[in-house]
C-alpha cells in the first residue's frame, strides 16, 4: 500500500519574472480554486497574498473573505458581520488584512482570522471631511508604516495616515490635471518608494512621491482598475479593455495578458490583482465572478527538478525555524519547489529551505560535474559518492556501486558515505549487506537519523517488523524533524495490522512536511482501503488524495492510484476506474505496481471498494 522513497502589492519574484523588456509567459491554472460545498462566488473584487503565499479573496456574497492555500485548498472564511460591499483587500507587512468597503464607506483592519482591529470612517455616512470617506477604493502601505487610501468614487483624493490611523495629509480634486483625479481606483508603491495611483477614468497612472508631490504620469495603463508592482513590473487590471497590461518601471508597455471573454485566460471586468513569491499572478474578476490563477512558465526554471549539493557541509536557510536559521544539508537528492533567480527553495521530506543556486547541481548534470571533480582530485570521496548517486538515478546500478565502494575506501569513517553505499545495497535488494552498512554508519555517528531510518526499511523488507519499528522510533527520537521515519513507521504499523497507529504516524509526518505528496497519498489510501472501520473515511481520503495529486501536478501515477481508491470508497466508481486506468497508463508504474493495480481496477469495475 505504502510507497517507500529513499531518497502593498509590492512583492519580489524570481529573476525569470524580473528582467525588464521581456514579457512574462503566464498560463492559466485550470481548476485551481476548491470552493467548499454550497458556497458560490459573487463578483470577485480583490485578491492579496500573505508572506506564506496564502491567498485572501474578497467577493460580494455570503462569507465575503475567503482564504486558500497556494494550491487552492480552502482554509476559512469570515466577514459577514462587518462587511457590506467589499472593494479592495490588501495585506500589510505585519500580515494584517485591510479592506475598503464602498457600501459602509469604511476602511477596516482585521487580523488573519477576521477579528476587527481598526475602523476608519463613519459607517453608512459618506462625506468629504477628514473623518469620512465616500466609497474608498484601495489601500497602500509605505515602508515607513504609513498607509494611503484612495477615496474614491465620491471624492477624488488620496489620504495619508500614520500606522495608527492618524491623518497626516490629503490631496487631490476632481479633474484631469496633474494631481487631479476622476475616480482614483487603485494605489500601490513601486520598488523605488514612489506612490502609483490608478486614475481610472482619466486612463492613466499618476506617480507621486510619498509626500504627495506629483512626479509624472503614465498614459499606457489603459483604465487602471487594479495595480500590483512585482519585481520591476507594474501589472494593471484594465477593466475596460478586459485584459491585464504589463508595464516596466518607467511606465512603458511590455505586453498584455488575456482578452475579453469567459474562457480560461480571458477576462470580464478584471478588477484587482496580485503576484505571489513564486511569480504566480492572481486576477479578481467582477464580471465573470471568479478568481483566476496564472503560473509563470519559464523553460529555464529549476522548479520541480532534482538537485544535489555540490559540496559537503552545504547549508540551507530553514524558514520554518524560529528564527530562521541555516542548517546543514541532511539528504542527497532534493526537489526544487521554487526558483527564486539566484536562489532556490529545496525540499526533501523533513527539511526545506532556501539556498544559493550556485551551490547546487541539477541531477542530470551531476555525473559530468562530479566526474570533472574526480579527474582533478581522485581522492575526492564526496565526488565519488555523488557520482555514484547520479549513476543510480541514471539506471546504472553496477557503476553506482563501484563509485560508492571507492568513496568508502577513501573515507571509511565517513558515516554518510557508508550509509549511501547501504542505500545502493538496499536498492539491489541485498538487505543483509545494507543492514551491515547502516549499522556501521550508525556506529560511526549515533545521531545518523537517515541511517537508522534506512536500516528500518531493510528490516521491513526482510519481514522483521519489530526491528524496523525500533529503528524508525530511534530515528524519530534523534531527529524529531525527520518526517520520513514516521512515514515509513506507518507502513510497518500497517503491515502489522495496526492502522490506527499507521494513521497517527502519517498525520504526524504530514504536519512536519505538509508538501510531502507521497505521505498524503499513503494517508488517503489508508483512509480509503483500511479494513478498520474506525480508520476509513472516503470523503477525507478524496480531499487528501486531491491535494497530493496537485502537489505532484498530476504527473505521479501513485497519486492517481490513491485518488482511484478514494473515489471507490465514496461510491464514485466511474472516477475510480478513470484514475486507475490513468495510473496504469504509465509504463514505470505498470511495471512496478501493475499486478495489484489491475486487481484494484477489476474490483472497481465490479463496483466494489478495495480493502487491504
Amino acid at each position: 500500500m505504502f510507497r517507500t522513497v529513499l531518497v502593498v502589492c509590492l512583492v519580489l519574484v524570481g529573476a525569470s519574472a524580473r528582467g525588464s523588456g521581456a514579457m512574462p509567459d503566464y498560463r492559466p491554472v485550470a481548476g485551481w480554486m476548491k470552493l467548499p460545498a454550497g458556497l458560490e462566488l459573487g463578483p470577485v473584487s480583490a485578491v492579496a497574498v500573505d508572506s506564506r503565499d496564502r491567498v485572501y479573496v474578497a467577493h460580494r456574497g455570503p462569507k465575503p473573505i475567503l482564504v486558500f492555500e497556494a494550491d487552492g485548498t480552502f482554509l476559512r472564511s469570515w466577514g459577514d458581520e462587518h462587511l457590506k460591499t467589499v472593494h479592495a483587500l490588501r495585506i500589510d507587512p505585519q500580515g494584517k488584512i485591510w479592506v475598503s468597503d464602498i457600501g459602509h464607506h469604511l476602511v477596516m483592519k482585521f487580523d488573519p482570522l477576521g477579528k476587527l482591529e481598526l475602523t476608519l470612517g463613519e459607517k453608512g455616512q459618506p462625506g468629504d471631511d477628514n473623518k469620512k470617506f465616500d466609497r474608498p477604493t484601495d489601500i497602500a502601505f509605505a515602508p515607513t508604516g504609513d498607509f494611503y487610501v484612495t477615496d474614491g468614487y465620491g471624492n477624488s483624493r488620496v489620504i495619508r495616515f500614520t500606522s495608527t490611523g492618524r491623518l497626516v495629509k490629503m490631496w487631490g480634486t476632481k479633474g484631469n490635471g496633474k494631481g487631479q483625479f476622476r475616480i482614483p481606483h487603485a494605489i500601490t508603491f513601486d520598488s523605488q518608494g514612489r506612490l502609483l495611483v490608478g486614475d481610472r477614468e482619466n486612463n492613466r497612472v499618476q506617480v507621486f512621491s510619498a509626500d504627495g508631490e506629483f512626479l509624472e504620469e503614465w498614459a499606457e495603463s489603459g483604465a487602471p482598475y487594479g495595480l500590483c508592482f512585482a519585481g520591476d513590473r507594474l501589472f494593471v487590471a484594465d477593466g475596460r479593455a478586459n485584459w491585464v497590461r504589463v508595464l516596466d518601471n518607467a511606465g512603458k508597455p511590455i505586453g498584455r495578458i488575456g482578452e475579453k471573454g469567459a474562457a480560461a485566460g480571458q477576462f470580464l471586468v478584471p478588477h484587482m490583482l496580485t503576484v505571489d513569491s513564486e511569480g504566480s499572478l492572481y486576477v479578481a474578476e467582477v464580471g465573470n465572478k471568479r478568481l483566476q490563477k496564472f503560473a509563470l512558465h519559464d523553460p529555464q526554471s529549476w522548479k520541480g527538478k532534482k538537485v544535489l549539493a555540490r559540496n559537503s557541509g552545504s547549508t540551507i536557510v530553514c524558514e520554518n525555524l524560529e528564527p530562521a536559521a541555516a542548517e546543514s544539508v541532511r539528504h542527497i537528492v532534493y526537489t526544487v519547489v521554487s526558483d527564486l533567480g539566484d536562489r532556490i527553495r529545496v525540499n526533501y521530506p523533513g527539511q526545506e529551505g532556501v539556498a544559493k543556486k550556485a551551490d547546487w547541481v541539477l541531477l542530470p548534470e551531476a555525473h559530468g560535474f562530479f566526474s570533472k571533480r574526480i579527474e582533478t582530485d581522485p581522492r575526492d570521496a564526496f565526488a565519488w559518492s555523488r557520482r555514484g548517486v547520479a549513476n543510480r538515478y541514471a539506471g546504472k546500478p553496477e557503476l553506482a556501486l563501484k563509485d560508492l565502494e571507492e568513496a568508502v575506501r577513501l573515507s571509511p569513517t565517513w558515516a554518510d558515505l557508508v550509509g549511501i553505499r547501504g542505500m545502493m545495497f538496499w536498492a539491489n535488494k541485498d538487505y543483509d549487506r545494507a543492514i551491515a552498512d547502516y549499522t556501521e554508519a550508525v556506529r560511526l555517528d549515533p545521531g545518523y537519523a537517515v541511517g537508522l531510518r534506512n536500516r528500518g526499511l531493510a528490516w521491513h523488507a526482510k519481514g522483521e517488523f519489530d526491528k524496523a519499528i525500533v529503528d524508525y522510533s530511534e530515528s524519530a527520537r534523534v531527529a524529531p524533524y525527520y518526517s520520513p521515519a514516521l512515514h515509513d513507521r506507518a507502513a510497518t504499523w500497517h503491515a502489522k495490522g495496526d492502522d490506527v497507529k499507521a494513521k497517527e504516524d502519517l498525520l504526524a509526518a504530514i504536519r512536519l512536511s505538509p508538501r510531502n505528496a507521497a505521505a498524503l497519498a499513503d494517508l488517503a489510501r489508508l483512509l480509503a482501503t483500511s479494513k478498520d472501520n474506525k480508520v476509513r473515511d472516503g470523503k477525507q481520503a478524496v480531499e487528501i488524495a486531491t491535494k497530493a495529486n496537485e502537489l505532484s501536478e498530476g504527473k505521479d501515477s501513485a497519486m492517481l492510484d490513491a485518488l482511484a481508491a478514494a473515489f471507490a470508497e465514496t461510491g464514485d466508481f466511474a472516477r475510480a476506474i478513470d484514475f486507475q486506468k490513468k495510473a496504469l497508463a504509465n509504463p514505470a508504474f505498470e511495471k512496478e505496481f501493475g499486478a495489484r493495480a489491475k486487481e484494484r481496477l477489476a474490483s472497481y469495475e465490479q463496483m466494489k471498494p478495495w480493502r487491504e
